[in-house]
């Protein structure tokens, strides 16, 4: 492939390692990942913010619309518990990837990572 792209899907796989490593695998040499991943946000405020809203309102706007939390819930336990930017930046450069650069959208709260093979 020339180009992988993943919206908000990295953090489901169920091996990050592998799937990084698979993905790379059937990358054309010069070929592009381009990954859209929840993030919490650097930022001590904004993140107090996102963290009360993702906590508290998301959950209780879930319940009123659907009666089911989990799915939701899920959304932050996901989000918190997948890697750091500087991090996940060291893990994709494990894997074999250069010219790595990472570009935050909405303070911080999603992050577009750009990797070449």
């Amino acid at each position: 492939f020339d180009l992988i792209s993943i919206g908000y899907g990295v953090r489901n796989f169920k091996d990050l390692i592998s799937g990084l490593k698979e993905s790379y695998r059937v990358l054309k040499d010069n070929g592009k990942l381009i990954i859209l991943e929840t993030s919490v946000p650097n930022n001590f405020l904004i993140r107090y913010i996102y963290l009360l809203f993702t906590s508290i309102y998301v959950p209780l706007i879930s319940f009123i619309f659907t009666k089911n939390t989990k799915a939701y819930n899920y959304l932050l336990d996901s989000t918190k518990e997948f890697p750091k930017e500087e991090e996940f930046i060291k893990i994709l450069n494990s894997v074999g990837y250069r010219n790595i650069k990472s570009r935050r959208k909405f303070f911080g709260i999603s992050i577009i990572y750009i990797a070449t093979k």
